[in-house]
């Protein structure tokens, strides 16, 4: 990427409303993508550090085009350091 753009992750507690958010985001935000990565375990099962990756890999992939994406999942930001393509963003801002 020519310059590095930020990546917005919104966690929390199971239960919590990360998922219940989502739709207000969107339409509050339309010029970012907004996704949970809860949704690949039905293809990748439990595997959550294989599901954090994909998840910055999609938000990577997205950021290429000049968008930027809010992950809407369980994460903990140590966690989200160890994936492979945290370096891409400027900062990962977790709340």
């Amino acid at each position: 990427m020519d310059h590095k753009i930020p990546l917005f992750i919104v966690t929390g507690a199971s239960g919590s409303g990360k998922t219940y958010v989502i739709k207000e985001l969107r339409r509050m935000m339309p010029d970012f993508d907004i996704f949970d990565p809860d949704h690949l375990v039905e293809f990748l099962g439990h595997d959550w550090e294989k599901i954090r990756n994909i998840g910055l890999r999609v938000a990577r992939n997205i950021a290429q085009s000049g968008r930027m994406t809010i992950i809407c999942g369980t994460m903990m930001p140590w966690d989200i350091e160890k994936c492979a393509d945290y370096p891409f963003f400027k900062h990962v801002y977790i709340t």
